[in-house]
């Protein structure tokens, strides 16, 4: 019997290629002015609902200060925050 030598052979695999990630570079544009929008005006309250709003926050506020105050002063206040 004979013995053979068997002669391995390594085959080498090509290492596999690393692309770069393409960089993308932004450019900022130029914003063209644009005019400020103007805001229309708000519709006018009837005098119910703004007597209505400045009693209720007339009572928010005095509620949250604990009624400390006497009701003209919540009520004036309350003129102010409406307006």
């Amino acid at each position: 019997m004979e013995t053979g030598t068997v002669k391995k052979t390594t085959v080498k695999k090509a290492a596999a290629k690393k692309t770069a990630a393409k960089k993308t570079t932004t450019t900022k544009r130029a914003r063209r002015a644009t005019p400020a929008k103007k805001r229309s005006p708000q519709p006018e309250m009837s005098g119910e609902a703004r007597f209505r709003t400045i009693e209720l926050e007339a009572f928010l506020l005095a509620e949250k200060d604990g009624f400390k105050q006497d009701a003209k002063s919540y009520w004036l206040q309350a003129e102010k925050n409406v307006g």
